[in-house]
């Protein structure tokens, strides 16, 4: 949880086979949390998507993220619908250098899809704002981790 990156690349560096799956990828007006979020007016256009991120083709999460589209070339909009929202920035010399997050315990039926949703409805639900060096935000995302699929490790020290 300290370090930020790529969910893709830390499932693999767990010795997992990373996947993915999109269910919506579309560009739309920002919504009201979205905008402020990202510091954007409401009704600006994101790159919304809903994500199911895989482990050895196992669900291990849920994820929700508009991304801020406005000075993105159009190519690279597409190729964020494709794979790892972070390597598609990468790409184009993007790299945001940290995220505001909070985490919550939850439970709920609303949240997931396919055979992969919990029957137990139960998530550790990551949400963050990601942002540039600059301070400039460029993606929001909730995160929806499926309680016992995917293991936080938190060092804590004096």
């Amino acid at each position: 949880l300290q370090e930020l990156r790529s969910i893709t690349e830390t499932i693999r560096e767990m010795g997992l086979e990373p996947g993915m799956t999109h269910r919506v990828v579309k560009r739309r007006g920002a919504t009201a949390d979205e905008a402020f979020r990202l510091q954007i007016a409401e009704g600006e256009p994101v790159l919304y998507m809903e994500r199911a991120i895989l482990a050895d083709a196992e669900v291990v999460a849920y994820s929700y993220d508009a991304v801020a589209i406005r000075d993105l070339p159009e190519e690279s909009i597409g190729e964020m619908g494709k794979g790892s929202v972070f390597r598609a920035f990468a790409k184009l010399g993007i790299f945001p250098v940290r995220a505001l997050a909070e985490i919550h315990a939850m439970s709920s039926t609303e949240v997931g899809w396919g055979k992969g949703r919990p029957k137990s409805g139960l998530y550790l639900l990551l949400r963050q704002v990601h942002f540039l060096r600059d301070g400039i935000p460029v993606m929001a995302s909730d995160t929806y981790f499926v309680e016992g699929r995917f293991q936080f490790i938190i060092h804590r020290t004096l």
